[in-house]
């Protein structure tokens, strides 16, 4: 598995995923492939991550 480092300010985020080996093309097919499969772990995370944004604003 791969990984994939990620640094914002103080915060380093650091993924392991098969993804973080694909292109940028490559990721975006897949993302839009399972979004359009309601992929239950892809919608959970947008779900997480938009009640995050909304609650920091």
């Amino acid at each position: 598995m791969q990984s994939e480092t990620i640094k914002s300010g103080n915060t380093t985020v650091i993924i392991h995923s098969k993804l973080a080996g694909l292109s940028i093309e490559e990721r975006r097919q897949f993302l839009e492939k399972e979004w359009s499969k309601q992929n239950p772990v892809l919608l959970n995370i947008a779900k997480v991550v938009s009640e995050s944004v909304s609650n920091y604003s």
